[in-house]
Parts: structure tokens; sequence; C-alpha cells
């Protein structure tokens, strides 16, 4: 058949066949197509405003039940991850319904809401919804829960760290143990001003032995009486230190607690000998703990291969047998 023959057929065919076979025409115009799609940020924008609606129509006092509910639902259709950070800053002083409606929406989101569930549980002041946003992480944690808790290891906020420290030990996050190694201490500033605040030194220590001696004599005359009266002195015999250079280290108990726990748990041994000590940690962790997952890893593969072979031949044996 030759090319016009072809397209002459084509030509014939009835239009409710053509149209069974073409896809469906764009729903979006050209003009749609040339406007720039919003951003992230631009979406959670939006949202914020929008989130803050629904508080001011539903969650407001005096709304009835009814009222609330819709709310809530109206809560449940937001699905867009750029909705999740608004949410989390604008709810988390609502009612404890509210609260839990929205875990309960980040935990049915996918990967999108595990993230905004371990961003609530380190970065939420109230104890409760903390707690709340960790029973509803899931066990191992996901890529994105463990980029939130490796961000927030190395923020420089005390609180940040401490509660990230937390949430990798709830979740037995072991891989963070490198990380919590350099975060339980951390220098708190100073030693940068070697003739201190006011032109002097940063503080002045002082030891020795005080012996007190008359000074000087005050004569003292009344009616027919003349006599004097002693002014006591003291001379300071020892040294005099001054302080012109200062080194604070913070100690995060929290964090170290944290570590502590993860590491003895993995490694099958307790690690509280090793105490705040940062170099003694790293020797640990580089020279012992490191070698015994890397060997562990190799025994479990080992081991997963050898069960695999046992089941081959077992099945194998099953086929040949009459």
């Amino acid at each position: 058949m030759t090319a016009l023959a072809a397209l002459g057929l084509a030509a014939c065919a009835t239009p409710t066949a053509i149209a069974q076979e073409a896809p469906p025409p764009p729903t979006e115009t050209i003009e749609d197509l040339r406007q720039p799609r919003p951003t992230a940020s631009e979406r959670s924008t939006e949202w914020q405003t929008r989130i803050k609606q629904i508080i001011r129509q539903h969650f407001a006092s005096g709304h009835s039940r009814a009222r609330r509910d819709e709310g809530l639902n109206k809560l449940r259709e937001i699905t867009d991850p750029a909705a999740f950070q608004p949410m989390l800053e604008l709810l988390h002083a609502e009612e404890d319904d509210v609260r839990l409606v929205m875990l309960e929406h980040f935990l049915a989101n996918g990967e999108a809401g595990q993230a905004a569930l371990a961003w609530a549980a380190v970065y939420s002041g109230d104890v409760a919804l903390r707690y709340e946003a960790t029973r509803r992480i899931r066990r191992p944690a996901c890529r994105s829960v463990l980029a939130v808790i490796d961000g927030s290891l190395r923020s420089r906020h005390d609180d940040v760290i401490s509660n990230a420290a937390s949430l990798a030990n709830a979740l037995d996050v072991f891989e963070a143990i490198p990380l919590l190694i350099y975060a339980q201490s951390a220098p708190g500033g100073g030693g940068g001003n070697p003739t201190g605040a006011g032109g002097g030194g940063n503080a002045w220590i002082a030891t020795g032995q005080q012996m007190a001696y008359i000074a000087d004599l005050v004569p003292v005359v009344g009616n027919g009486v003349a006599a004097y009266r002693p002014i006591i002195g003291t001379i300071t015999e020892g040294s005099v230190f001054q302080v012109d250079d200062v080194v604070v280290t913070i100690y995060r108990r929290t964090v170290h607690v944290a570590l502590v726990s993860l590491s003895s748990r993995d490694w099958g041994q307790s690690t509280e000998f090793l105490g705040y000590d940062r170099e003694k940690w790293w020797a640990w962790n580089d020279r012992i703990y490191q070698p015994y997952r890397a060997k562990r890893d190799r025994d479990r593969k080992e081991q997963a291969a050898i069960e695999s072979l046992a089941e081959e031949i077992r099945r194998a044996r099953e086929t040949t047998e009459p």
C-alpha cells in the first residue's frame, strides 16, 4: 500500500475511531506554560496565609465542635510538603486535638511527612509535642529523617543539638555516633581578648597572707585628757595573677547521655569510661568501634549467603525427591 493510499484510508476513518486513539488534549494553555511556577518558598508563604485563615475560621475560641471538625478535615486535605513547615509553626500552640491531627497527617504523608515529624521532634519547644512526634517516626529512620538529624547536630543552638541527640538515640541511629562525639562538648567563647574588657586583665587572682599593723595615730583631745586613736593598716604578702586569656568549654549532658547509650547498645559494652574526653572517643571510634562494625557487617553478609545457599539446597532436594 502506498503512502497516499494509507493517508486516504486514514481520512476515511470514522471520527469516533480517531477520537478513541488520540490522547486527550492538554488542559494547560500555552500562556499557562509560559508562566513561572512558584518555588517551594513561595508555596510555603501561600500555605501560611491559607492555614492562618483556617485557624481563624475554625479553631478560634467559641467555635462549635462541628466547626472545628470541618477545620481538621481541611488540614487533612493539605498534602503539599511545602505546607508542612507553616503547619508546624502556626499550629504548635493550638489545642491537643488539632496538634494530634497534624502529627497523624504527617504520619500518613510518606517521607516528607516523616521529615516534618523529625523537625517537630527536634525544633518544637513543647516537650509533649516532641514526644508525640518521636512516637510517630517509623523505624528504621528514612533518609529524610536522617537528614534532619544530621543538620540539627551541626547546629549552633544547644537546645537543637540536645533534642537531635535524643531523637537519634530513640531511633537507634548509630551512624550519628561520630557527630555526637563532636557535639557532646564545645568551646563556649573567650580567649580572644588578651587585655580584658576594661583594658586590664580578664580576671585577677590573689593568694597570700594578710598582716595588720598600725599605720597612723589620730590624736583625741578631751577635757583634761589627751590620747591617740590608732589607724589599722593591712599588708598582704603573696602573689597576684592576672588572667589574660580564657577558654570556656560547654559540656552538653543530654548529648553525652545519648552518645553513651547509643554506643553501648551497638558495641555491646559500656562506653561510660570514655567520659567527655574527645580524644579518647575518637581513638575508640577509629581503632575499635568502626573495625568492629565492619567485621560485624561482613559476618552478617556471610551468614546471609550461607542461609541462602542452604535454602537453595533444601529446595533442590525437595524437587528431586519422589
